[in-house]
């Protein structure tokens, strides 16, 4: 944007007679200059102001755990609101719970607020779509399954407790949450082990160990 910003800068300069295009010109100007010194401030003291910082730890945080899945339990099926990041690190059956990629989903949207959900925005993940596909593996943060972890279909699951970030993130979070979540969870069918990898994973991020793993 530096460019930018000096090519109108001095654009606006030259057209001072058009006061209509200069004062425009030096709004637009000012806005970029804003947005760079903000980026620099995120880039050199808080990188969590970054506007792409949460997404981007989201995302890893999901890779993470796909790969994990993806290692242990290969050719299962796994549910979640949020497909991008699982979806590519994931190679089994994965199922869209918002209904953007499952369209049988659509049939349980939308989802009350507050009762369901806290935010009409949200792509939460809906129990009736839970115990229709029967998944072996959710996995979401805990703000797109609030209905979810009340329903007695969680009952099924071994719950899995993460931290929302990766340790390299978490150390930039003051709130070390992500929405409001602090956690992630992996929710895996208790007909189905649960694997060393995903045991790894809770031993290398988490500060207290899970039962799941520790007998």
């Amino acid at each position: 944007m530096l460019p930018i910003a000096v090519s109108l800068f001095l654009y606006a300069i030259k057209h001072l007679e058009n006061r209509i295009l200069s004062l425009s010109l030096f709004l637009l100007v000012s806005l970029s200059v804003v947005s760079i010194l903000s980026v620099t401030y995120a880039a050199i003291r808080r990188p969590d102001q970054f506007v792409l910082f949460q997404s981007g730890a989201r995302v890893k945080m999901y890779l993470t755990i796909a790969k994990a899945i993806n290692e242990d339990y290969p050719n299962r099926t796994l549910l979640t609101s949020e497909i991008g990041g699982l979806g590519y690190a994931f190679s089994g059956v994965i199922l869209d719970a918002a209904g953007l990629a499952s369209s049988d989903a659509l049939f349980f949207h939308p989802m009350n607020v507050p009762k369901d959900r806290s935010y009409g925005y949200l792509g939460a993940i809906p129990p009736g779509y839970v115990k229709l596909t029967s998944p072996d593996i959710i996995v979401s943060y805990d703000i797109f399954a609030e209905a979810l972890i009340r329903d007695a279909i969680s009952h099924q699951y071994t719950i899995i407790t993460l931290p929302a970030y990766l340790p390299e993130d978490a150390k930039y979070s003051e709130s070390k949450t992500i929405w409001g979540s602090r956690y992630v969870r992996i929710y895996i069918r208790k007909s189905l082990p649960v694997s060393d990898g995903i045991c790894a994973l809770v031993t290398t991020l988490n500060e207290i160990p899970n039962k799941a793993c520790t007998g």
